[in-house]
Parts: structure tokens; C-alpha cells; sequence
């Protein structure tokens, strides 16, 4: 037999600045011989200290990590700023890791976004380096037929594109038809030779700035999905 009423009497309770009751309950259940009195009480964390203290500024490193790229190899600054980035992240996952229960089971979706981070951060402090190392190549020693190819594929939607939307007006003497009809192919093979002659004069510094380009769409990316994707696992926690 199970007896249960609305709630806890809290006359007696004291506010707590990090946790409010948000519900109470309590039941009976009698046996033969003996009979338990279940309390149940559920806590809710207030949210403002950690999303000033944790949250906010781990938000703000998030944009900061990805901003090593607009930093120039010339400056000297990249890798430390790189290196800076990542011990933050590196001391805010201990601290959450500290305030938050030891649990095996469930892992806490800011912890979850932090391991994300902090792994990107490495990715990004390894590219980095490698960016640095590459603009200390003596300017006489040749870019690799492989990058020049990687470019090339990377700019071949943007060369495909301007070539098809260069149109050239249609005249109405059949001599003006078979000159239109003949300039798309010079057209093609000019900027063919062009982008060629211009691989062929990229120098290491101009290769790292292409792929500062490339790094910082691509992480950029990656921390919209991160973030995203954190957002609607916590919103679809609070409604459950």
C-alpha cells in the first residue's frame, strides 16, 4: 500500500546560493511487518556563477583559438599564441573536471565541449608549427608538385565559376557568331596559362597564407558544429 502527499514542508529551509528545490515528494510503503517512508527532493544548480565564471570564457577562447590563423608567420607571435590557447583550455577542463561529481556513466555536455576544444587546440599548435617551419624555407628551394596540385584543386570551383559567368554579348553578322564562339577557348586557355604561371611563382609564404585561409574555414566550421550541436543536446535535456 503507497500513501503519498503534495510535497515536503520547507518552512525550515534555507536558501542556498547555489541550488533551489524545484520539487518535493514523499511516499509510503507498508509490508507486512514494516513500512518505509521514501523523501524525495530535486535540486536544480542556479546557472549565473557558472556561465560568467566557466561558460563565458571558455565561449571566448573558443573564438580566439581560431583566430591563430589571421596572425601573419612574420609577427613571431603564432606559436605562443597557439601554445596560450591551449593551456587555457587545458586549465578550464581541470577545473570543471574538479567541480564537477566523478561520474563514469554520464559526462557533462561542458566537459564534452571542452575535450572538443582542447583536442582542436592541438590540431591548431601542431598546424601552426608546421606554418612556422614552412616560412623559414630558403626562397630558391621550389614549392612540391603535390601542394601546387592541392591549390589548384582548392581554387578549381572559383576558376570553373568565373569562367562561366564571363559571357561575351552575341552580334548579329555570322562573322561576330564565329568570333564569340572562338573566344571562350581562348578565354579558357589564358586563364589556364595564367593561374599556371602564377603557381609556378608561389613562394613558401604565399603557400602558408593560402592554407591560413583554408585552417580558419575549416575550424571555424568546426566549432559552429560543436557548439550547435552541445546547444541542442542541453535543449533537449531541459525539456525531458
Amino acid at each position: 500500500m503507497l500513501s503519498g502527499a503534495d510535497g515536503i514542508d520547507l518552512l525550515e529551509f534555507k536558501q542556498n546560493s547555489a541550488w533551489t528545490v524545484t520539487n518535493t515528494s514523499w511516499a509510503v510503503k507498508e509490508e507486512k511487518v514494516e513500512a518505509t517512508i521514501t523523501f524525495s527532493i530535486t535540486l536544480k544548480r542556479k546557472p549565473m556563477y557558472f556561465m560568467l565564471s566557466v561558460i563565458l570564457p571558455v565561449s571566448m577562447l573558443a573564438l580566439l583559438n581560431i583566430c591563430v590563423f589571421l596572425l601573419p608567420c612574420d609577427s613571431g607571435e603564432k606559436a605562443g599564441y597557439a601554445m596560450t590557447v591551449f593551456l587555457a583550455f587545458a586549465v578550464f577542463l581541470t577545473i570543471v573536471s574538479s567541480t564537477l561529481p566523478q561520474n563514469s556513466e554520464t559526462i557533462s555536455i561542458l566537459s564534452i565541449f571542452l575535450i572538443i576544444q582542447t583536442v582542436s587546440s592541438t590540431l591548431i599548435t601542431i598546424i601552426a608549427l608546421g606554418m612556422l617551419r614552412l616560412t623559414h624555407f630558403p626562397e630558391d628551394k621550389p614549392v612540391p608538385p603535390w601542394i601546387l596540385n592541392v591549390i589548384r584543386f582548392l581554387k578549381c570551383r572559383t576558376c570553373c565559376k568565373k569562367a562561366n559567368s564571363s559571357v561575351t554579348p552575341v552580334r548579329d553578322s555570322a562573322m561576330s557568331i564565329t568570333t564569340i564562339e572562338e573566344k571562350p577557348d581562348l578565354k579558357m586557355e589564358d586563364t589556364d596559362s595564367e593561374s599556371s604561371t602564377e603557381e609556378s611563382k608561389m613562394t613558401w609564404k604565399d603557400v602558408v597564407n593560402f592554407f591560413d585561409l583554408i585552417f580558419l574555414i575549416a575550424f571555424s566550421i568546426v566549432l559552429i558544429l560543436s557548439g550547435c550541436i552541445c546547444f541542442t543536446v542541453v535543449s533537449s535535456a531541459k525539456q525531458k
